[in-house]
């Protein structure tokens, strides 16, 4: 894995309602607007996988990411670089 690059993703989710609700009060339907900050770990024709968290030991033999989440492609409505002066080593 390379240097990955820091992404802002706008997509959208599914919304979920839990517990009994009257039929009058569903009177409207729309899906969840998304913001994701991360680093983009992979990517295809299908989806996304952005990490919150990257972090390596001190002799840099030990790489890892954390904090995923991956996103279908279908649902992303804007994809943008991050661009800042902000330098890490991994």
């Amino acid at each position: 894995m390379g240097k990955p690059k820091i992404y802002l993703v706008k997509w959208i989710d599914s919304q979920s309602d839990d517990g009994w609700q009257f039929y009058k009060e569903r009177t409207s339907v729309s899906p969840m607007i998304v913001y994701t900050i991360g680093f983009l770990i992979f990517e295809n024709k299908k989806s996304i996988r952005i990490a919150t968290s990257l972090a390596q030991n001190s002799d840099k033999t030990n790489k890892q990411f954390n904090g995923t989440i991956i996103i279908p492609k279908s649902a992303i409505r804007e994809k943008k670089i991050i661009k800042n002066n902000f330098v890490y080593n991994i």
